[in-house]
């Protein structure tokens, strides 16, 4: 603050500041704390950051990042707080001021700061600039590749904004003081202020200013020069990218802006001292001249010159945005089809065994909730999601559902939402629940695989069922602590446990004052629990653990639980890049505006240890091999993706809808058809609830055409735009060599094929079912049509939807029926093998149960006392394994007790 204005004796024009004793020291004593505290709050989240990224094994990641961020933001900063001292400077010199560094340098560093707030992700971009790759694919506008566009554009377009923000900020801070500077105190007045300072009195302040405003004018021809490259990828107008106005009209108009940009810079400079006014007319006369050369005159150009012959104009154009659109999502490499919509017989049905084999009878959504209370066992537990998977059983690849059982800790009574449980006891999930997805009991429930806790099976061996790291797992806990941890239930106690894994803050002193300080949590230092071997475990929840690591990729919303080999759980998550930039390709929407999207990256996450590796999946996406170049090591080769997990990735579903989106349009390759949009397509929709929604893609095990083997296969068709009838179906491998691939099949012209929603028709149609649809749905109980899914076999199609009843107060949804469409005919049976018979007049044997694994009950000529010896036996073997942690063996024990329960209920 100041004590106001004092003349001098020797010159009343000249006016000392003097600073008040007492306010500004408390002032900066206050300014000091606030600047100690927050510095001191950067150090320790520095150090904790550091520290994580370190124990995961990405030290140098974090280390390239914060270099490149103090590198950039520091340089930017320390050449706009010296220039803007240098303005200011002037400024003070100019007024004939004494200079008050203690005024300066906080303003010259706080413009720097409103500086550095507009520099956005800089650093980021310009890594990516220094280790730009080609595409190798040339834009065929102005003969640039594609990287220009991708890797360097975006780094110049920051470039103008710093600058043009400095400019303005001094602009600003220099005219203000000037206002503050010339007029005396007894002339403080609006109408003296403007006389004297716009009078043309003090040229060399007027001269300053000239030069600010004529610096930020003719600065603007680097905006229109950058401008002209972004007509390349713009989404306005009915060509994506630069159309035929674009070229003919708004790029001459961006030229003539670039040189009247310069020449108005130049007359403000020149004139702004003499004739003010002038020169100041020269802006509003500049904006008019854009608005007419930029807005008004493109748009005549469309009307009188484009419109009257649209096609024939925009037809090269059309080429461009169809042809790169198709690069920018992978499209140039679809593979399309004719299908030929034939008979199905008996015979086709026994040849495509495996396909009718592996049928998805169960819904996800209605197996979510029957999980949840079958399977949660206690309230505290939830499966927060059921995923789509297949495994090999008994020899044959089967598809699956299954889901983890993950700690809710929410649910847990309010008297044991204590500090100690919270942060020490209850610190993980436990299990998973599986089951194969064309298979129920008879009281339509799922068969299951694994299941209960500890994990029973018969068929797989879970060495590590507890889910310290998941899908809703978010709160941070210390494991490995005195008091050990609540790992499941056993009747009416629990089963304790200890962490063992490595990838956790170490709970050392240094870190327990700095997480303390960090947390504001004091209990850290007086906890008697916390031991040196403790570890913090922190950012649990998987999909915000990946991004912390490499924020710059794409996540896919859907992760999904693998039981590997080895017994352990992991999460496989896809990882895309992205780019807005990429000419003349249309964007996915108004929300995700990206124009390029590669499925570059898998990643594999240790549900136990919290373990992460990224692999680089697509080597021939250029973003991804720039992101390798500015991070080596956060990548590992594809090779080295473990060959059993290999087994279960599959292709992405949001990458699958993306393409899906795109392909509703692109799909048409001639522009005369595309301009027109005569042949447009819709996703497929279906019921759910009553309700019309789009068609989920589903995964499946099918032959596809022309192959010999059944493959994993994520599907979803298309209707046209206003019908309802079945114009193609898409299909994305996933198995082998054949992943990533991608085949459009197509019905024949003038086929009529019916659609999702016209099977939906029949079924509400039909006396008998809507009949029993309608006595179901009463009496406090809801129907619940599952996916209508559609499986090509043998050259035609076969609908399929299962049918569920569940009480409206519990949601314990139950398979009743299987409803089957194939040639206007639909029926509904108890089973899929009863329905395939009513329509084909042939039996199907169901597929063999596999709650067993495929092994035999014991013999009926085994004695029952034989029997009961045995189930002793294996009781006290039991408790062994369970004492020895070994679930595996547990498993197989309680399995082979199940089965001999079930014979002895059977004989009795």
């Amino acid at each position: 603050m100041y004590g106001g204005y004092h003349g001098t004796p020797g010159d009343e024009n000249v006016r000392e500041f003097k600073l008040s004793p007492k306010i500004p020291h408390k002032l900066i004593m206050f300014l000091a704390v606030i600047l100690l505290f927050s510095i001191l709050r950067f150090l320790v989240s520095f150090k904790l950051d550091w520290t994580w990224f370190s124990v995961l094994g990405y030290g140098p990641v974090f280390w390239k990042s914060f270099l490149a961020k103090v590198l950039v933001r520091g340089g930017i900063f320390a050449a706009a707080a010296a220039l803007n001292f240098l303005n200011l400077y002037l400024v003070f010199k100019v007024a004939k001021k004494p200079l008050k560094l203690l005024i300066v340098l906080p303003l010259a560093a706080f413009l720097a700061f409103i500086v550095i707030g507009n520099s956005g992700d800089l650093w980021l971009a310009i890594l990516k600039y220094l280790n730009a790759e080609p595409f190798g694919l040339t834009d065929p506008q102005f003969q640039l590749d594609v990287g220009f566009y991708v890797f360097k554009l975006p780094v110049l377009w920051l470039v103008y904004r710093v600058v043009n923000v400095w400019l303005l900020v001094n602009l600003v801070a220099a005219l203000t003081l000037y206002l503050v500077f010339f007029p005396r105190r007894s002339e403080v007045s609006f109408q003296n202020i403007t006389r004297r300072i716009f009078s043309g009195e003090e040229k060399k302040g007027l001269n300053h200013i000239g030069i600010l405003l004529g610096l930020l004018m003719a600065w603007q021809a680097v905006q229109y020069k950058l401008s002209t490259y972004e007509l390349l990828y713009s989404q306005a107008g009915s060509v994506i990218g630069a159309g035929a106005a674009d070229i003919g009209a708004r790029l001459p108009a961006y030229y003539l802006m670039m040189i009247f940009s310069v020449i108005t810079g130049l007359f403000i400079t020149v004139i702004f001292s003499k004739r003010m006014f002038l020169a100041v007319t020269a802006i509003p006369v500049f904006f008019l001249v854009t608005l007419l050369a930029a807005g008004v005159f493109p748009g005549l150009y469309q009307k009188f010159i484009v419109a009257p012959d649209e096609l024939g104009r925009e037809k090269p154009y059309l080429e461009r945005n169809i042809m790169y659109t198709r690069l920018a999502y992978g499209l140039d490499k679809l593979t399309e089809v004719e299908y030929p919509v034939g008979e199905l017989t008996a015979k086709d049905l026994q040849e495509n065994r495996k396909t009718i084999d592996n049928i998805r009878l169960l819904d996800h959504r209605a197996t979510k909730s029957t999980y949840g209370q079958q399977q949660e066992i206690r309230s505290y537990y939830d499966f927060v999601d059921v995923d789509v998977d297949r495994y090999l059983i008994n020899g044959k690849v089967t598809q699956v559902l299954l889901a983890g059982r993950e700690l809710n800790r929410q649910t847990l009574p309010e008297q044991a939402r204590t500090f100690n449980n919270l942060m020490f006891k209850y610190t993980h999930g436990f299990g998973l629940a599986m089951s194969p997805a064309n298979l129920v009991s008879e009281a339509g429930l799922p068969q299951y695989l694994i299941k209960d806790i500890p994990p029973q099976s018969p068929l797989f061996a879970v060495q590590e069922p507890r889910i310290y790291f998941g899908e809703a797992t978010k709160d941070n806990v210390i494991v490995n602590t005195g008091l050990k941890e609540f790992d499941y239930p056993v009747g009416d106690d629990n089963q304790e446990y200890l962490y063992q894994g490595k990838k956790g803050i170490p709970m050392n002193f240094l870190n327990k004052i700095l997480l303390t300080i960090r947390d504001m949590e004091f209990k850290y230092l007086l906890s008697s629990y916390i031991t040196p071997e403790s570890q913090y475990l922190e950012t649990r929840h998987i999909k915000e653990r990946v991004k912390r690591i490499a924020p710059f990729l794409l996540y896919d919303q859907d992760p999904y639980l693998v039981l590997g080999k080895d017994g352990k759980l992991y999460y496989l998550m896809d990882a895309y890049t992205v780019t807005d930039k990429f000419p003349y390709s249309q964007a996915v929407d108004d929300k995700n505006g990206f124009n390029y999207f590669r499925n570059s990256v898998k990643i594999i996450l240790d549900a136990y240890s919290g373990e992460v590796n990224y692999y680089l999946l697509d080597q021939g996406d250029p973003i991804v091999r720039v992101y390798a170049k500015i991070y080596p090591g956060l990548f590992k080769p594809w090779e080295a993706f473990p060959q059993d997990l290999k087994e279960h990735i599959r292709y992405p579903e949001d990458l699958f809808n993306i393409q899906s989106l795109i392909l509703r349009d692109y799909h048409m390759s001639n522009p005369t058809v595309f301009y027109n949009r005569e042949d447009r397509w819709e996703l497929a929709q279906e019921l759910y609830w009553g309700k019309g929604q789009v068609q989920e893609p589903y995964y499946s095990i099918i032959k596809l055409p022309g192959e010999k083997e059944e493959e994993f296969v994520l599907m979803r068709s298309f209707t046209p735009t206003g019908k309802q009838n079945m114009v193609a179906w898409l299909a994305g491998r996933s198995d082998g060599a054949n992943y990533g691939k991608l085949l459009l099949y197509k019905f024949p012209k003038g086929a009529q094929v019916p659609g999702t929603m016209q099977v939906e028709s029949v079924i509400d149609q039909d006396p008998y079912i809507s009949g029993q649809l309608t006595l179901w749905g009463q009496g406090g109980s809801r129907v619940l049509r599952g996916n209508l899914l559609v499986y090509p076999i043998g050259g035609s199609l076969l609908y399929v939807e299962p049918l569920y009843i569940e009480a409206e107060q519990n949601k314990f949804p139950q398979l009743k029926k299987v409803l089957v469409f194939y040639k206007d005919k639909i029926v509904m049976e108890d089973t899929l093998e009863k329905a395939l018979k009513s329509l084909f007049g042939t039996t199907i044997p169901a597929p063999v149960p596999t709650d067993t694994g495929g092994i035999p009950l014991p013999p009926a000529e085994t004695k029952v006392e034989e029997l009961i010896k045995r189930l002793i036996t294996l009781h006290k073997e039991s408790k062994e394994k369970l004492k020895a942690g070994d679930w595996a063996g547990y498993g197989q024990i309680q399995s082979e007790i199940d089965r001999i329960m079930r014979s002895l209920e059977e004989r009795s």
